[in-house]
């Protein structure tokens, strides 16, 4: 059974990819035009289902057919939006051939309307305003939130997989070089895969799905590993078929680190990392066969009665 050991080699450092543009060659009434971190011009002429802008400006003179969206920039319309408008923290502008047939939502936004634009929908205008007790509050909500579904998705992992997760663990330790060559050749190789494949009409959904799917899921089990080795050496725990307690504990000391300023995130992250190379690692001997699954030390404990 080869292929659940394929699972965890297909993912991490979403982060670590620079925001860009995704969208196809030529405007289309059914594409999806995204940019982080830079402007988007939708030409008179030009039509796109859904404009997405983050960080930047979107300048609309041409056709928006569903959804135009900006957050934390400015957007400039002369053309149509033949649905809804979203700008969080900016100003939108519509000029006098401006029109939107749908709501004009403004979070914490300014609206500029020339005499001439239409907006046949309502306008939505809501600030939010939070005090620093009630940030911090719903911080530690969050927090708190975010702990406890790891914790669950750590004790799942370890009652199906607890087996494979002590030993990618246990190569963190032992083939620590290897651990993270295999972190760097699947968070490079895949990124670079995702770009090759949206060069591509065809290969945007694969690009897509690499990006935004399978590379946070890598790094999500990754960090799962990670924790549940720092928790079973902390517990001395060697082997075990199902590591509860190390899975909790260490994940939820992975989370209390992540707390600390400016570092903390850092190392939650690169444990995430590190976590992806061994489960890599780990199928990787499992692909070559059963005779060379692993060093010897690495083998799999049996199962016992208790467990």
């Amino acid at each position: 059974m080869r292929w659940r050991f394929l699972i965890p080699l297909f993912a991490v450092l979403f982060l670590l990819f620079p925001g860009g543009a995704l969208a196809q060659g030529s405007s289309s009434s059914d594409d999806l035009l995204l940019r982080v971190n830079g402007p988007i011009n939708v030409a008179a002429g030009q039509e796109y289902g859904n404009v997405v802008v983050i960080r930047d400006r979107a300048d609309v003179a041409g056709v928006v057919r569903h959804e135009l969206v900006v957050v934390d920039g400015d957007a400039m319309v002369t053309g149509t939006v033949e649905g809804n408008v979203t700008v969080v923290k900016g100003t939108l502008t519509l000029g006098s051939s401006a029109r939107v047939t749908g709501d004009v939502d403004l979070i914490n936004s300014d609206l500029t309307q020339a005499s001439g634009a239409t907006i046949q929908g309502k306008i939505n205008k809501n600030s939010y305003n939070w005090s620093g007790w009630q940030l911090f509050a719903f911080s530690v909500y969050v927090w708190i939130s975010v702990t406890i579904a790891l914790i669950i998705a750590g004790l799942i992992f370890a009652a199906v997989g607890g087996r494979q997760l002590m030993a990618a663990g246990a190569l963190m330790v032992r083939q620590t070089g290897m651990t993270i060559v295999a972190a760097l050749v699947v968070g490079i190789g895949i990124p670079i895969l995702a770009v090759l494949a949206m060069a591509t009409i065809l290969g945007i959904p694969l690009g897509l799905g690499l990006l935004i799917f399978l590379i946070p899921a890598l790094w999500f089990f990754g960090y799962l590993t990670a924790g549940t080795k720092l928790g079973a050496v902390i517990l001395r725990q060697q082997t075990s078929n199902h590591p509860y307690l190390a899975a909790a504990l260490g994940i939820l000391l992975l989370q209390v680190i992540g707390l600390i300023p400016f570092i903390g995130g850092l190392i939650d992250f690169l444990a995430g990392i590190f976590g992806t190379g061994a489960l890599v690692l780990l199928a990787w001997h499992a692909w070559r066969g059963p005779g060379t699954s692993a060093p010897a030390q690495m083998r799999l404990p049996e199962p016992t009665a208790g467990d």
